[in-house]
């Protein structure tokens, strides 16, 4: 595994464990430990070197599964510098995520916990067609599909509830697709 800073200019320092070292380019902000090879008794110092610490660039070979996933844990701890959105619209239906109101045209509309989860997914993939696939891992957590009607009923009261008193339909079923959330046919 490796990713090249070529071109940039850094430093280098020890980190005094002997094994990993250190890389902080001053162009783009980037921090990299990398390790010259895993010795399988210092794999521990290495893993913990890397506990709590952002990282950008790794560099080792070979290396020890049990140092990769150390690695890998401290990447997915990195938090996005773009926040998500807190308010959602799709043509005249809004969607205020911290206070949990949806609006239409100005009236509140009631919905379950499930239809607000349910909402938020097709409303972040708006114009995008959305397979029951997405919808069963994304609004359901289940990762296999239970061969039954879930998704129909929940996009129907979820039809109903937005539709009412509206004369266009925003949510549209894709035959043989899925569902999109979109303004016109």
């Amino acid at each position: 595994m490796s990713v090249g800073l070529e071109g940039v200019q850094h430093r280098a320092s020890d980190t005094g464990t002997g094994v990993a070292k250190h890389t902080f380019c001053k162009t783009c902000g980037i921090h990299s430990f990398y390790t010259p090879r895993s010795d399988p008794d210092k794999v521990d110092v290495n893993v913990r070197c890397l506990d709590g610490v952002d990282l950008s660039a790794i560099k080792t070979k070979p290396f020890a599964f049990v140092e990769l996933l150390a690695r890998i844990e401290a990447l997915s701890r990195r938090r996005s510098s773009v926040p998500d959105a807190t308010k959602l619209k799709v043509a005249d239906l809004d969607f205020d995520l911290l206070a949990r109101r949806v609006t239409r045209g100005g009236r509140e509309i009631e919905l379950t916990a499930r239809e607000l989860k349910l909402l938020e997914f097709l409303m972040r993939r708006a114009g995008q067609v959305v397979t029951r696939t997405m919808l069963l891992e994304g609004v359901w957590d289940l990762h296999f599909d239970p061969q039954s009607n879930l998704i129909d009923v929940h996009i129907s009261r979820l039809r109903q509830a937005i539709d009412r008193g509206s004369d266009r339909q925003l949510i549209h079923t894709i035959r043989g697709s899925g569902y999109v959330l979109r303004t016109e046919d």
